[in-house]
């Protein structure tokens, strides 16, 4: 009972928390996406570099 309350607790405060910072977590998400766009435009043409980009750098 006591673990359940102490996740329930835990939980509120982390959705709390990024409900406070919500536009900053969109611009980060935006700014991921733009430097994930960017990247696959950079190495549109260099299947490996691609694959190294999105296999380590971008896990999806």
């Amino acid at each position: 009972m006591a673990a359940r309350l102490w996740r329930l607790i835990l939980f509120v405060l982390l959705f709390r928390y990024l409900y406070k910072n919500r536009y900053r977590l969109a611009i980060g998400i935006l700014e991921y996406e733009l430097w994930r766009r960017l990247a696959l435009r950079l190495t549109l043409g260099i299947p490996a570099v691609r694959n190294y980009f999105f296999r380590f750098l971008f896990p999806v």
